[in-house]
């Protein structure tokens, strides 16, 4: 994926069309996924929270956070084609890539300069609408 950590393994492919849904919120955390082609929205309580494009991981809060469910829910925006991560390869893999363990640090990077800049928007929404 990054550095081929996990070239020997056959991972599966899956291919999703504009609006199939790849895993819902609270269901169990079973894999990670890795974003090959297309566009996913993140959703958390019904509210939209950012895409996922190519190249992003998918389940990493819930992993990170030892969480035994997804906490949001993920469908495709466009037709995506989707790797499935098993969980243990998965931890396996952190422990023995630097390059894994960067670029998930830049995309955890992003992921809060997005929602800074979400929340930034909603605070100046909500003043204009008591103004």
């Amino acid at each position: 994926i990054t550095d081929n950590q996990f070239k020997d393994e056959r991972l599966e492919q899956i291919v999703l069309e504009k609006t199939a849904i790849l895993f819902e919120q609270h269901t169990p955390l079973t894999f990670i996924y890795f974003v090959l082609e297309g566009e996913l929205n993140i959703i958390k309580d019904n509210q939209f929270m950012w895409h996922a494009n190519a190249n992003e991981f998918i389940g990493l809060s819930s992993f990170f956070t030892l969480s035994k469910s997804y906490s949001y829910t993920v469908l495709a925006s466009s037709k995506s084609i989707v790797l499935k991560l098993d969980l243990k390869k998965f931890k396996n893999a952190l422990t023995k890539s630097n390059i894994l363990n960067t670029e998930l640090m830049k995309l955890f990077c992003d992921r809060i300069k997005q929602t800074l800049s979400k929340t930034k928007s909603h605070s100046i929404l909500s003043k204009k609408k008591n103004n």
